[in-house]
């Protein structure tokens, strides 16, 4: 069926839309260890890229009228490529890690990325683009003071803590 008031020539450009967040992305939950000293983050960085429309066909076929007549079209199905890393840290108060490798292509929809590998073979064009995340995970006070100074964790400059188990 037409939509209300759409109608003739109209009608086969009457889509139904519907939004979608494009572009990087990034979602952290931190923890505050029991040693009152550690942060364990729980990291995803992602990259959700539109490649335009599938060109291969046109999928989910509608019926419209034009000028009273029956018509048969299909809605355009959009390729979205997502790119997605996974990671679980800890760190001292106050220190960084950074996760990269997560690269920016114009792939092909079938290009599978995991924790930044690729698994299928290169894309034929690969932008020499990465998304690249840097995280300083700091504990602070309710006014947004530091609760721990450099000197109080000596043991902070000689590395990272014990790493969670994978």
């Amino acid at each position: 069926l037409t939509p209300p008031g759409v109608t003739g020539a109209d009608a086969t450009n009457y889509l139904e839309t519907e939004t979608m967040e494009l572009g990087p992305q990034f979602d952290v939950v931190p923890y505050v260890m029991a040693d009152d000293f550690t942060i364990n983050l729980f990291m995803t960085a992602s990259l959700k890229e539109f490649l335009g429309y599938d060109e291969r066909g046109r999928t989910n076929e509608v019926t419209v009228y034009l000028n009273g007549q029956r018509s048969y079209t299909g809605t355009p199905t959009p390729l979205i490529h997502q790119h997605q890393m996974l990671a679980t840290v800890n760190l001292w108060d106050n220190q960084s890690v950074i996760l990269a490798h997560l690269p920016v292509t114009t792939a092909q929809p079938a290009d599978e990325y995991v924790a930044g590998k690729q698994m299928i073979s290169p894309p034929a064009k690969a932008d020499k683009k990465q998304l690249v995340v840097i995280v300083t995970a700091t504990m602070v006070d309710p006014a947004g003071n530091r609760l721990h100074a450099e000197d109080e964790m000596p043991f902070a400059q000689n590395g990272p803590p014990p790493q969670p188990a994978k």
